[in-house]
């Protein structure tokens, strides 16, 4: 394999995937219109039970190797497939993402009509094993269900104008100097998933290393995935423990890359809000309020153990 020809490297991180949902993933990628030879792709088995080798098949790519991370951590996983990559390129792809049979083409022309990218990302519709409640349609971006509707360029470090982790695209510089980050800062390594925490802000932290390093992000309605859903992701229940460390990890990353303290709203207006909730008998907006209170209160115990 030459590797100076390889355009992109596409990296899906997985930790006892349901075999169908990996085998879904997995199958979008072989219909990918994209020429095989234009990208690789590596399996990182993050530690799984089983051997997820043994779940899927691979044989139809010449460029695809599984790999196996001993440390569980979505982060590590991540690191694993950045070290090993020869694209100049990276696609992070979850086991629960089916990618649209012309996204890395997509890609491929974003890249072309684009070349001050960094990273970038789009649309990823929700495909449900039950629909979800109406009363939790307002929080689905904290599952990466997440509609562009037109494209925008730029380099602010905001969340709504940054691509998420599932199907993102980066630079293999910027992706190295990300890890090159990680190194220096150990607290860092723990922003996203890792066992039963979860933390969700490594995929932010691994983007905004596109600005740091002087290009722009992007999100783009061309670039489409199918997110898969199972029925409990939208249980009331997960929802309000994933605003937790939803909020948590979000007030770390921004302390520990602009050293911002974590700020809240005021007791009174804190107390305004949950009243109004109880009057209107809203009940899991009343939930998800005291889990963002819980996740600053957290990070605040985070810091202050950090700064002893």
């Amino acid at each position: 394999m030459n590797s100076s020809n390889l355009i992109f490297t596409v990296i899906m991180c997985s930790h006892n995937p349901k075999v169908d949902y990996i085998n879904r993933a997995i199958d979008a990628l072989h219909k990918q219109t994209l020429n095989l030879n234009s990208w690789e792709l590596l399996l990182i088995d993050n530690n799984s039970s089983y051997p997820i080798i043994n779940c899927v098949n691979l044989s139809w790519h010449p460029n695809a190797k599984v790999i196996v991370e001993a440390e569980v951590g979505l982060t590590r996983a991540r690191v694993s497939g950045i070290n090993l990559a020869k694209g100049q390129w990276l696609i992070f792809v979850d086991d629960d993402n089916v990618l649209s049979y012309d996204f890395l083409e997509a890609a491929n022309n974003i890249i072309s009509e684009n070349p001050r990218l960094g990273a970038f990302g789009g649309t990823a519709n929700g495909e449900f094993e039950v629909p979800p409640d109406a009363s939790v349609l307002h929080y689905l971006e904290i599952i990466a269900v997440r509609k562009i509707n037109s494209s925008a360029i730029g380099n602010f470090y905001e969340w709504r104008n940054t691509p998420a982790g599932a199907g993102l695209v980066i630079r293999k510089q910027v992706a190295n100097h990300y890890v090159s980050q990680l190194n220096q800062s150990n607290s860092r390594l723990n922003l996203d998933r890792k066992g039963e925490s979860l933390m969700s802000a490594g995929d932010i932290d691994m983007a905004y290393t596109s600005i740091d390093l002087g290009y722009l992000n992007g999100l783009f309605p061309q670039l489409v995935l199918t997110h898969i859903i199972p029925k409990n992701r939208v249980s009331k229940e997960y929802l309000i423990k994933l605003q937790k460390f939803n909020v948590l990890s979000n007030f770390l990353l921004e302390y520990f890359r602009f050293k911002k303290w974590p700020h809240t709203l005021p007791r009174r207006e804190y107390a305004r809000r949950q009243l109004m909730n109880l009057y209107h008998k809203n009940r899991f907006e009343y939930d998800m309020e005291k889990a963002r209170r819980y996740g600053f209160y957290e990070a605040i115990k985070v810091l202050q153990s950090l700064e002893k």
